[in-house]
């Protein structure tokens, strides 16, 4: 009996229990496989088994905005004023006008004096002829006249006159005016200058009305007189210029 005892005794019973558990864990994993392989209901157990196993996902839905409310505007009696768009104005293209190129037409140098510049340091006349004498020498239908011979001290004295070149050429001149002389003794008072440094054309005519004011009271002579010197400074050169009185006097009264 003794014997026995120590026989159980000394068995590895740590090995064992553990050699036992081994082995029915392989027995329970053996029958787990034959059972899931061989009969319907293992497979709908391991596929419900891997369904619960298998995380899903729930779809959610965006998340909605938030409305912000909107202030509404209290009305007001006063209306506000709409401004209304003005269109702009559109520039229509309009033909580029073509440049032609026209001749120059010759004007007769008596048809459009110089600027008349009345002197005012003009001496009197020099190497004068008598009136009328040797007045067709280079001009001819010379007339003259004075419009208004009886004036006041602030009233233009209007005078005319006409003369016509008879040379067969152009010639210039130094001075075309009236010299007004003071008919109490016959002294030179003043000349007044139509034209200055011009020139006649051949066979034209020079029509012109010009105007003066005196400004002393009395009694003078007006005088159609021309220097045939061709320029003016010569003219005004004492004892140099060829000058020439073209008419009679006209007497005129200044109140």
């Amino acid at each position: 009996m003794l014997r026995n005892k120590r026989f159980w005794r000394s068995l590895p019973w740590v090995e064992i229990g553990i050699a036992a558990s081994v082995l029915v864990i392989l027995c329970a994993m053996i029958g787990l496989i034959v059972l899931v392989t061989f009969t319907p209901i293992g497979s709908n157990l391991v596929a419900e088994v891997f369904a619960s196993a298998t995380p899903t996902t729930t779809a959610t839905s965006p998340a909605t905005p938030t409305p912000v409310p909107t202030t509404t505007p209290i009305p007001t009696d006063t209306p506000t004023p709409t401004l209304t768009p003005t269109s702009s104005p559109t520039s229509t293209p309009t033909n580029t006008p073509t440049r032609t190129l026209i001749p120059p037409t010759r004007v007769p140098p008596t048809n459009v004096p110089p600027t008349r510049v009345p002197p005012t340091d003009v001496p009197p006349p020099t190497n004068t002829l008598d009136p009328a004498t040797d007045a067709s020498l280079f001009l001819d239908n010379i007339s003259f006249d004075v419009l208004n011979r009886e004036v006041n001290t602030t009233t233009w004295i209007i005078f005319r006159f006409y003369v016509h070149n008879n040379r067969g050429f152009d010639w210039d001149y130094g001075y075309l005016g009236v010299e007004i002389r003071d008919a109490d003794n016959g002294n030179h008072f003043t000349f007044h200058a139509s034209f200055i440094n011009s020139h006649f054309a051949w066979n034209q005519g020079l029509s012109w009305e010009d105007h003066v004011i005196i400004s002393r009271p009395g009694h003078y002579n007006f005088y159609l007189i021309l220097c045939y010197s061709p320029k003016n400074y010569t003219c005004d050169t004492p004892g140099q210029g060829q000058w020439q009185i073209l008419s009679n006097g006209i007497f005129v009264t200044v109140h």
